[in-house]
């Protein structure tokens, strides 16, 4: 299976996916937001499962691991 550019990048920084989501939400301020709820997506949209559509979602995840937006979102 291809790796996405979300997986790549999450696994070049070390991480998790429970540790990202831990970022996400600590860097973001979205303590409404529940835990399992942050890594489900991630985990969604590591697979594939639906791409990363919300501009919002997008900045979140790349200010936790600190790159550019292009770094990843998957052109179409």
């Amino acid at each position: 299976m291809t790796k996405t550019k979300l997986q790549i990048m999450r696994e070049k920084k070390g991480l998790t996916a429970e540790q990202l989501a831990e970022k996400i939400i600590k860097f973001n301020n979205l303590t409404e937001i529940p835990f399992k709820v942050v890594v489900g997506d991630l985990k969604n949209f590591e697979i594939g499962r639906y791409p990363i559509k919300f501009r919002a979602n997008v900045v979140f995840i790349a200010k936790a691991l600190r790159c550019s937006v292009d770094e990843l979102v998957e052109e179409e």
